[in-house]
């Protein structure tokens, strides 16, 4: 257990230090107008997504299944269609009209 919450902590500083190190030339981009909105969202989402991806493989805490629903869909002539990025969330909390 000890080693799993060793992992853990390194796992989320090394996110802490490689996010901003890795975001910052897009979000200088974007600023400096060079990039749109749409491009910056993206460019981000990539490597945010990268990073997480090899920093898992060099610190593995967890194992992690990844579930794709590739070959699921299919364009007209029945190729198979790359599935786009998605994020499901698991800790979101829907805001009651009333609240």
């Amino acid at each position: 257990a000890f080693v799993i919450k060793l992992g853990l902590l390194t796992y989320i500083v090394s996110m802490c230090m490689a996010l901003p190190i890795t975001l910052f030339p897009i979000f200088v981009a974007f600023r400096c107008g060079w990039i749109s909105k749409t491009v910056k969202e993206n460019w981000a989402l990539r490597t945010g997504s990268f990073c997480s991806k090899w920093l898992m493989r060099l610190i593995p805490f967890s194992r992690v299944t990844v579930e794709s629903d590739h070959g699921v869909g299919n364009d007209v002539g029945g190729n198979d269609v790359d599935p786009k990025p998605s994020i499901w969330v698991c800790n979101h909390v829907s805001a009651y009209p009333n609240a």
